[in-house]
């Protein structure tokens, strides 16, 4: 059995000039978006505030342990207390289950707040240095302007002091 195949020219050309006419009727426009305008960061921070830390560590500190879920009462008679039993049987058939993932989920979020708080810590520790340096340099700079104005004094009587020698010395001269 003889098979012959058909030797079917594409013209590439052509079909990207229908697809460009296709996409010119449509009207579509190549509008691409400069990657600087694009807003990656929340504009609700502008800068570091230790304040907002604090108060989303105490919030989260509040938060990061799961704990069991509350006690299920109903007060709708006999149908309230059988979806009450229904519900405990489920809680406790899947209890096995669920219970390793709540510890896990409840250590690693321990983990991340001891973490936070080591942040935290740290950048009252700068905040600290910060502060002493700031300090320190204004005190170098009162005693860099208060040693420069003797300076300066020290200077001023010992040119005038030049001046006296130098004239005693040519009187010695003459």
């Amino acid at each position: 059995m003889i098979m012959k195949t058909a030797t079917v020219t594409i013209d590439i050309e052509e079909i990207m000039n229908e697809i460009r006419a296709d996409i010119a009727m449509r009207g579509y426009r190549d509008d691409t978006v400069p990657f600087e305008s694009i807003n990656i960061c929340s504009d609700d921070i502008k800068e570091f505030d230790l304040l907002s830390l604090e108060n989303a560590l105490a919030s989260y500190g509040d938060m990061c342990s799961i704990s069991t879920p509350p006690v299920m009462n109903s007060y709708r008679g006999v149908k309230g207390k059988l979806s009450v039993f229904v519900k405990r049987i489920i809680r406790k058939c899947i209890n096995f289950q669920i219970a390793p993932i709540v510890w896990a989920i409840n250590q690693s979020n321990q983990e991340s707040l001891k973490v936070f708080r080591q942040l935290r810590d740290a950048t009252r520790a700068q905040a600290v240095i910060d502060d002493r340096l700031a300090l320190l340099e204004i005190e170098f700079n009162r005693e860099f302007k208060k040693n420069n104005v003797l300076m300066e004094q020290k200077i001023e009587k010992l040119t005038e002091e030049n001046k006296v020698l130098r004239k005693l010395l040519k009187k010695d001269a003459n």
